[in-house]
């Protein structure tokens, strides 16, 4: 049976970037070739991947049923526009113009040009044109327009695997990307920028039009990525991707239904359609002698999703809904405040911990209201509160624009006593969907309190703005009607142990207008002018204006170096307003291979110093760096963008080069024997080899022992393994040395790591008796640590650390091995999390004070001495100028 139907659910960040996503139990994949920008450098960016969504039964981009490229693709027949960001929408294109459906807050601007083109452009001005070549109503995209007007196009054309990609090309006309589609072999060959020393290809195979191999140039066939399918009924026989094994081994396979063939997410009864399959476990296995790592989905309490049908994303048992449409998300109808459907995600105990139990619960808009999760006695919730929830029963049409956008976001840690700690960060935004205040340490109705920092943001408005009268702001009418240019952003901190001197800082923004290139459908576009930063009282009036950022632009759209940043200038300012500035001035050039950016700093006083980038006019990667002092290091790569050698100080007396070698081995049966890579420095003699899993993550290292004039012998110096929830599980650190008979003695000392139940390493084991225990407690905000054997004969003092709600360690406590506090000192803190008084353990005290800057001004001694700095004026950083201290002479 063919599903045709419609959910909201691509549209929210777990989708597509999660082994599976909790919303839909869908086994995902994800798989970026490359991402290219064109014109040297100067864009626009479009990145090449393959995603693949197991409810797309199609092979739409002969590359394997359900598989896309992530582009922007317009099919008018089924009303669907699926974005290169991963969203979806329904489209009602019956009248002059297109309508996207159930999107309240315009994330593009979709426009019909012609009957066979559109174009569709995002909030920042770059513009995707469509066309049906084929009048068949399926829209492709032929270029991709950066806001200035920089482009990149892609050719399309006619093969024997259909209408498919081509080439891509920038507007010098250099192909970045071409696609070759051999006869008969079911493949796709997919190079990337051919005719280069950085060239590549990357090779699809399908069989039965379902994609199942992808191999590199650089691995060979020997060592491709394989894709395995079964039917796990989606209906029809259509098969649905189960397992990936990538070259270094690693293995992903998801098992649908508890393994059966029978679905569990049932549609609501009206749609007549069979239920959806979901996975019901995970298995990552990353070989080379690691553990398993196994997830289980399911959504009853009793782990049986196959027995009764449950409230899922499709919206089973959903009863508001105007009715079942296959061309809307058939709960985005009416608010139902006490509809949740829910994910539970467990990984089972092993090695002494308990099982991790996650509950994930959406809203009927698909919105996360809360993520709990469990451990033994602890348990960690997080919820949200999001401007629907004070609209029940509403429906779609009457709830404000920003009716997704979170308001009070609660975080709630509980311990075994069923004592807990929350704390609450609140929210607002505008209709626009900007972020326009947020509070953190807020109360249950999201306002402030005397705990609060606050950052506020105002944004310019879609016709813009003039200059102001200090030149600070002001922005251009956006050139599309977006509303989303930062106008100001401030910093509020609380008044805390009543510090009042503690400054508000604000930045400014200001945006002017750029001319574009040709052949573009607005005249100018809006880029970055000047930023201001600026600090004030919290009590009092005093404005200080602290830097000011100005960035100027090549303009000459004859140039080309047109959009690229020409000078940078940064001016500081001191307290009676003088300004320091440094400029950063940049000259580009290019080859065919290769752009150079020579910076050249300026400072106040005249004095220059460059630096000089060079980057791959097609990757973006570093070739080389020159520092200001000459120093240069050049760097080389391989296919896959792994650093094979690095140069420093080519061609001198101080030349060190570093040599980077990869191996990737497997046996006669195909497993993997080695994933290893090997540093070796050519001055030394000094080698590293690290040893990989298919995950990754290193789980051995030897070194050779060139010390020992024995550069050829290899000696392992560490050894890793990892526990099944991907954690490091134990360690073995090893050291030799030669007696004086010249026998090799080997020295080993074997790590354990220990975990709690809110997921810390709590403590750890070395193999000579002793034992560091740090326990942090997020309930009673502290931490514990201390030392003792691992017998419990010795047990040496303790640390306890105690902080406040903002994070800052107020109180610290050694105690004696009995437990009893010996010594304590205190320390309070200011609302920006500066120290302002230490009182050590005698009761003394030490009082600081700061500059606008955060750089200690001064330091009040228990003796009553003072230290004071001053700085230099022509740099925030930390330069003091003078130090000096006043004695205290008086009684």
């Amino acid at each position: 049976m063919n599903k045709h139907y419609y959910t909201q659910t691509p549209n929210f960040t777990s989708h597509g970037t999660a082994d599976v996503d909790t919303r839909t139990r869908a086994f995902g994949f994800n798989f970026t070739l490359a991402t290219l920008n064109g014109n040297q450098g100067m864009g626009p960016e479009l990145e090449i991947a393959l995603n693949y969504n197991n409810s797309d039964i199609s092979n739409a981009w002969a590359i394997g049923n359900g598989f896309s490229y992530g582009f922007t693709v317009y099919d008018k027949p089924n009303g669907s526009l699926v974005l290169s960001s991963g969203e979806s929408y329904k489209v009602r294109d019956n009248g002059s113009q297109p309508i996207l459906l159930q999107q309240k807050i315009p994330s593009v601007i979709f426009k019909k040009k012609t009957m066979y083109e559109y174009q569709v452009v995002d909030k920042n001005g770059n513009i995707t044109y469509l066309k049906d070549h084929l009048q068949n109503g399926i829209f492709f995209p032929v270029k991709i327009v950066s806001a200035l007007g920089h482009s990149l196009t892609l050719h399309w054309k006619n093969s024997n695997s259909g209408f498919v990609l081509s080439s891509i090309t920038d507007d010098s006309n250099t192909t970045l990307c071409s696609l070759f589609y051999p006869t008969g072999n079911g493949s796709t060959e997919i190079t990337l920028y051919p005719d280069t020393a950085e060239t590549f290809t990357v090779i699809l195979y399908t069989t039965n039009n379902y994609l199942t191999k992808i191999t590199h140039t650089l691995l060979g066939r020997q060592f491709p990525w394989e894709l395995y399918y079964q039917d796990v009924g989606m209906g029809d026989g259509v098969q649905t991707l189960v397992k990936v094994k990538t070259p270094t081994g690693l293995i992903k396979r998801a098992i649908y239904n508890y393994g059966q063939k029978k679905g569990l997410i049932h549609f609501p009864q009206a749609a007549n359609l069979s239920p959806l399959p979901a996975v019901t476990q995970l298995i990552v296995s990353p070989g080379l002698g690691q553990r398993d790592m196994i997830t289980n989905y399911f959504a009853t309490d009793s782990n049986n999703d196959a027995a009764s049908p449950f409230k899922n994303y499709l919206g089973y048992d959903y009863n508001l809904g105007s009715g079942w449409s296959p061309d809307s998300d058939f709960m985005y109808d009416i608010f139902d405040p006490k509809y949740t459907y829910q994910t539970i995600v467990t990984q089972p105990a092993t090695d002494g911990n308990s099982e991790i139990r996650t509950v994930y619960t959406y809203n009927n808009f698909h919105l996360q209201k809360s993520v709990k999760t469990t451990e033994g006695d602890t348990t960690h919730l997080i919820e949200v509160k999001y401007y629907v929830d004070d609209y029940p029963y509403k429906p779609y049409n009457d709830l404000p624009a920003q009716f997704q956008s979170p308001r009070i976001q609660t975080e709630t840690w509980i311990n075994r006593a069923k004592e807990s700690f929350t704390q609450r960060t609140g929210f607002e935004y505008d209709t626009f969907g900007n972020l326009c205040r947020q509070i953190s340490l807020c109360d249950e109705r999201g306002e402030v309190t005397n705990e609060s920092t606050v950052i506020s943001s105002s944004y310019y408005p879609a016709q813009g703005e003039e200059d102001s009268i200090d030149g600070q702001s002001g922005c251009p009418a956006d050139p599309w009607g977006f509303t989303h240019w930062l106008k100001s952003k401030t910093t509020t901190p609380p008044i805390l142990h009543n510090y009042e001197d503690v400054p508000v800082r604000t930045q400014l923004y200001r945006y002017q207008s750029s001319e574009v290139l040709e052949d573009m459908p607005v005249t100018y576009a809006i880029i970055p002018d000047m930023e201001t930063l600026k600090s004030s009282d919290i009590i009092g009036d005093r404005i200080h204006i602290l830097m000011q950022q100005k960035s100027e632009y090549f303009t000459d759209k004859m140039s080309i170096h047109f959009g690229r940043k020409r000078k940078n200038a940064i001016s500081v300012f001191d307290v009676n307003g003088k300004s320091f500035t440094k400029t950063n001035t940049f000259a580009w050039s290019y080859t065919n291979t290769s752009t150079t950016c020579s910076e050249t700093l300026t400072t106040y006083d005249n004095l220059k110093a460059s630096t000089t980038v060079i980057r791959s006019a097609y990757t973006g990667r570093m070739q080389s760096y020159t520092n200001r002092a000459g120093n240069q290091e050049k760097f080389f790569y391989d296919s896959l963008g792994r650093i094979t050698r690095i140069i420093c100080n080519p061609q001198s007396k101080y030349e060190n080069i570093k040599e980077f070698t990869y191996n990737l081995l497997k046996n006669d049966n195909g497993e993997i024997t080695e994933i290893s890579t090997q540093i070796k420095n050519l001055n030394t003699g000094m080698i590293e080899v690290y040893f990989f899993d298919g995950a990754g993550r290193i789980y051995s290292e030897f070194k050779n022992a060139a010390d020992f004039d024995q550069p050829d012998a290899f000696y392992e110096v560490k050894s890793i393994k990892w526990d099944d929830r991907g954690r490091k599980h134990s360690e073995i650190n090893k050291d030799y040395s030669r007696d004086v008979h010249k026998e090799l003695n080997e020295y080993s000392v074997t790590t354990q790591y220990s975990y709690d139940n809110w997921g810390g390493n709590y403590l750890t084991t070395l193999s000579y008796g002793r034992q560091d225990i740090d326990s942090h407690d997020p309930v009673r905000r502290c931490d514990i640590s201390q030392t003792r054997s691992e017998n419990g004969k010795l047990v040496l003092g303790s640390t306890k650390i105690e902080y406040d709600v903002q994070g800052n360690a107020i109180r610290k406590i050694i105690r004696d091995k009995n437990d009893t506090d010996y010594a304590i000192t205190r320390s309070e803190y200011d609302g920006l999390g500066r120290l302002r008084k230490f009182i050590d353990t005698s009761g003394y005290v030490t009082a600081l004070t700061y500059d606008e800057f955060d750089r200690m001004l001064s330091k009040r001694l228990p003796n009553k001495a003072l230290i004071e700095w001053t700085y230099a004026s022509y740099t925030p950083e930390n330069h003091p100028v003078t130090i000096g201290v006043k004695w205290c002479t008086g009684g």
